[in-house]
C-alpha cells in the first residue's frame, strides 16, 4: 500500500512543480513481541517482555499478543528504528528509469509479494510540460532489481494507457497478481480523464482476462460519472477490488469504486460500482468488518474548505458491502473530527488508516498550526495520529484525549502512512517539509496507547546533497518497514528511492539483532 494523498492535493501540485523545477536545475520485531510464556496445563504463563496483562485462553498460557493466564505484563521494550544495512546501499536503494535531468520520477506506492519480492509503483514525468506515464519495478529482498520482471529484462514495466498515465497505488492479490491503480487521459484539454486500474502477472505481463479496455487488454478505465484519481486500492477476501480517490473536478468528493475480480464494475455496489460522498479528498481505503463480522469498507480522507482561510477536518466513511453508507458507523456513516479550534487556516488532513486486532481504527495525517506574527505566510505541520473504536467514536484513552501530535523539531512534518506492528506498537511514516531538496524521511514509533515507545521513537533520515520525500510505506512479510518516494538532488534531477528499516530491541549493555 501507500499512495499519493489527495488530501494534500493542492500542496502536492505545488510539490510537483518544485520537483520539476529542481529537475530542470531550478531551485522485527524483537523477541519480546508482547507474548507471555506458554504455561503448563492449568497454570499461568510467565510474564512476557512488553506483554500485556490480558489472560490467555483455557489453562495454558497464551502465546502471541497476550500473556498466559495469570501472567503479568513485563517491562517495556526499548527499541530503535534503523536502516537495514542488508538492503540496497546501507538501507536505501536509489534508481532511475531514464537517466536524465530533464525527467522526474517518483515512487508513490509499495506492496510485497508472498515470496518477499517488493513491488514499487509510481509515475514518470518526461518534462515540465510533457506527458507522464506510470511504471512498476520489482526488487528482490536485497534491493536488487529482478530482471525476470517485465518484457525488457530490466525489472520494470511501463504502464502507458493513454497519452498521460499516472500510477499512484499498488496491491497484490491472493494469487500473487499485481494491481496498479491510477488515472489516465488523452492530450485533449476537454478530456477529464478516467480512473484506471490494470492487473499484471508476477512476470510483469498484463493479465488479458482483466478489465473493460480492449486496447490494451488487462486494463479497466472508468470515465463516468466523473474522473476519479486513484489514491489507494485494496482487495477484499472474495477477490473484488475497491479503489478510492478524488472524484469529479469541482467540487471534488470522497469516493469508493468497486470492481469484480475480472475488472468489470460491480453493479451491486453504489451506483453502477461507484459511491460518491461528501465534498473532500479521499486518501485511503481499508477493508474491515463491523462488530457482527459483516464486510465493511472504510474510506479515510478530509472534508471542508481548502485555501488560506479554509478548514479541513479528518473524515472517515463506513461503507457497507452494497455500497451505501453504514448507519451504524459514526453519524449516519460518516465521522468528521475537528482537532483544532475551527479558526480560519487551521486544518487537519487524514492520509492513512490501519486496523488493530482489538477492532480500533488508527488514523494518521497532519495538523496545520497557525503561523506566527513574525512569519505570517509560513505554516507548520506536525504528525497527527488518532484512534477510533469500531463504531467510529474517538478513543479518549489514546494519546491526549484521542489524538497524539508528534513534532520532530524541523520546520514541518506530515504523515503519509500508519502501520500496525505484530507486537502491538505502530509506526507512523512521513516526511519533514522544507524545500524538496532538503527533505527527510520522518518515522515515529508509538505504543498502543499513543505514547512514545521506550527508546528512540523519532527518526529522521537524510541524504547528503538531496532530499527524500516519502510517498508510501508498508511492513513486509517479516515486519520490516519499507518506505518509498522520490529523491530531489540539489544539483538537479529526481530519482526513485526505496528504503528498508528494521526494529531492534535494546537491552542493558547492547543491542539484540
Amino acid at each position: 500500500m501507500g499512495k499519493t494523498s489527495p488530501t494534500r492535493a493542492l500542496r502536492y501540485a505545488v510539490g510537483v512543480a518544485i520537483v520539476l523545477a529542481t529537475a530542470l536545475g531550478c531551485d522485527i520485531s524483537g523477541s519480546g513481541s508482547g507474548s507471555g510464556g506458554l504455561g503448563s496445563d492449568g497454570s499461568g504463563g510467565t510474564p512476557g517482555v512488553g506483554g500485556t496483562a490480558e489472560p490467555g485462553a483455557g489453562g495454558a498460557g497464551g502465546v502471541g499478543a497476550m500473556a498466559g493466564a495469570g501472567g503479568a505484563a513485563g517491562d517495556p521494550m526499548l527499541e530503535v528504528v534503523e536502516l537495514d544495512p542488508t538492503f540496497g546501499d546501507d538501507g536505501i536503494r536509489i534508481f532511475s528509469i531514464l537517466n536524465s535531468s530533464w525527467t522526474s520520477e517518483g515512487a508513490r506506492a509499495v506492496a510485497v509479494m508472498p515470496d518477499d519480492r517488493i513491488v514499487v509503483a509510481g509515475t514518470k514525468h518526461l518534462s515540465s510540460f510533457g506527458p507522464s506515464y506510470g511504471f512498476a519495478a520489482l526488487f528482490g529482498d536485497d534491493g536488487v532489481l529482478d530482471t525476470s520482471f517485465g518484457v525488457d529484462g530490466d525489472g520494470v514495466v511501463h504502464a502507458i494507457f493513454d497519452v498521460n498515465t499516472e500510477i499512484s497505488a499498488v496491491a497484490v492479490d491472493s494469487e500473487g497478481r499485481i494491481l496498479l491503480g491510477g488515472w489516465s487521459k488523452s492530450s485533449s484539454s476537454s478530456d477529464p480523464g478516467a480512473l484506471t486500474l490494470a492487473r499484471y502477472f508476477a512476470d510483469g505481463t498484463l493479465d488479458d482476462s482483466f478489465g473493460n479496455d480492449l486496447n490494451p487488454t488487462g486494463v479497466t478505465r472508468l470515465p463516468e460519472p466523473c474522473a476519479v484519481q486513484t489514491s489507494d486500492i485494496a482487495v477484499q477476501a472474495d477477490g473484488r477490488i475497491v479503489a478510492t480517490g478524488n472524484a469529479c473536478e469541482s467540487a471534488e468528493r470522497l469516493s469508493a469504486v468497486r470492481l469484480g475480480s475480472d475488472g468489470a464494475p460491480d453493479e451491486s455496489f453504489g451506483d453502477g460500482g461507484v459511491l460518491l460522498m461528501e465534498p473532500g479528498y479521499s486518501d485511503e481505503v481499508l477493508i474491515s468488518t463491523d462488530g457482527l463480522g459483516a464486510a465493511r469498507i472504510l474510506v479515510g480522507g478530509s472534508v471542508g474548505e481548502t485555501g488560506f482561510d479554509g478548514n479541513l477536518d479528518f473524515a472517515i466513511a463506513g461503507v457497507t458491502d452494497d455500497g451505501s453508507l453504514d448507519a451504524t458507523f459514526g453519524n449516519d456513516g460518516m465521522v468528521v473530527t475537528d482537532f483544532g479550534d475551527g479558526s480560519p487556516g487551521r486544518s487537519e488532513g487524514l492520509s492513512a488508516l490501519a486496523r488493530t486486532p482489538d477492532g480500533r481504527v488508527l488514523a494518521a495525517g497532519w495538523a496545520q498550526l497557525l503561523p506566527n506574527s513574525a512569519e505570517p505566510w509560513v505554516f507548520a505541520y506536525d504528525f497527527l495520529v488518532t484512534a477510533y473504536d469500531e463504531a467510529g467514536a474517538l478513543d479518549g484513552s489514546f494519546g491526549d484525549g484521542g489524538s497524539t501530535l508528534v513534532d520532530f523539531g524541523s520546520e514541518s512534518e506530515e504523515a503519509v502512512e500508519v502501520l500496525h506492528r505484530p507486537n502491538g506498537n505502530f509506526a507512523v511514516v512521513g516526511q519533514s517539509l522544507p524545500r524538496a531538496s532538503q527533505r527527510k524521511v520522518a518515522i515515529a514509533h508509538l505504543s498502543p496507547d499513543g505514547t512514545p515507545v521506550e527508546g528512540e521513537h523519532k527518526v529522521l533520515t537524510e541524504l547528503e546533497g538531496a532530499g527524500l520525500t516519502a510517498q508510501g510505506a508498508i511492513l513486509d512479510n517479516h515486519g520490516r518497514l519499507l518506505v518509498v518516494g522520490y529523491v530531489v538532488y540539489e544539483s538537479g534531477g529526481v530519482d526513485v528511492f526505496v528504503a528498508r528499516y528494521v526494529f531492534r530491541e535494546l537491552e542493558q549493555g547492547g543491542m539484540v539483532p
